[in-house]
């Protein structure tokens, strides 16, 4: 950016050092890349929170290890909301390491809870070629799921769920529309693998739309198959 000028407080110009790229068209939106935080969220309880536990919407390094989440809604949402909000743009590297998810973690369908970490920015039509966000790792964390949706996860490039052990609670009855584990779509380069099944945990089905099953890679994890 070459230069910026304040019109009011909601608007202002800004000048570029250079074109923009082709096929950049109105209503794309740019996102100061310089003003964004990295962060670490270790050793906290996450408890008696009506609509998440965590929204996550940096490019930053984001690492959240060690905590237990009993949020009501999605332990862990990552939106990325370029259509209201405007609060910030697409995640670049995500380890979401040894964590405890526990009841009532998505209990309540509020806005956006579409599994126990739900991955779901906001736009209109994610392009698989394209994906939104990229690099996010769940890896070696304990779920206690009384319901099917573990993950929900749209546009992303480098989604890894691995060495996590789920657990079957019965704390609650199920009730949630979607009837499977992982739902994904517009993703690539997925990888499920090596996950530890204790109990008769439902979810089962990964279903995937806007993508080829070759995206996709189950390894070591009999439990999970495609829809």
């Amino acid at each position: 950016m070459k230069k910026s000028t304040a019109l009011n407080k909601a608007e202002f110009i800004i000048e570029l050092s250079k074109p923009l790229p082709t096929g950049v068209e109105v209503g794309y939106v740019i996102e100061n890349l310089t003003c964004t935080p990295d962060a670490e969220i270790r050793n906290c309880h996450f408890g008696s929170c009506r609509a998440r536990g965590l929204l996550v919407s940096t490019p930053g390094k984001v690492v959240i290890e060690n905590n237990v989440f009993e949020s009501s809604g999605s332990a862990i949402l990552i939106a990325g909301d370029a259509n209201a909000w405007y609060e910030s743009g697409a995640v670049k590297d995500v380890l979401i390491r040894n964590n405890e998810f526990r009841y009532p973690c998505n209990s309540s369908l509020y806005q956006f809870c579409e599994a126990v970490i739900s991955i779901d920015p906001e736009i209109p039509t994610p392009e698989q070629k394209y994906p939104y966000h990229r690099n996010i790792r769940i890896v070696d964390n304990t779920f206690h799921l009384f319901d099917y949706p573990i993950i929900y996860a749209r546009s992303v490039d480098g989604l890894t769920f691995s060495n996590n052990t789920l657990i079957r609670d019965t704390t609650y009855q199920p009730y949630h529309y979607r009837k499977e584990g992982i739902t994904l779509e517009a993703c690539k380069s997925v990888v499920i693998s090596n996950n530890k099944i204790e109990g008769d945990v439902l979810g089962r089905i990964v279903k995937f739309e806007k993508m080829k099953s070759s995206d996709i890679k189950i390894s070591k994890n009999p439990f999970f198959r495609k829809n």
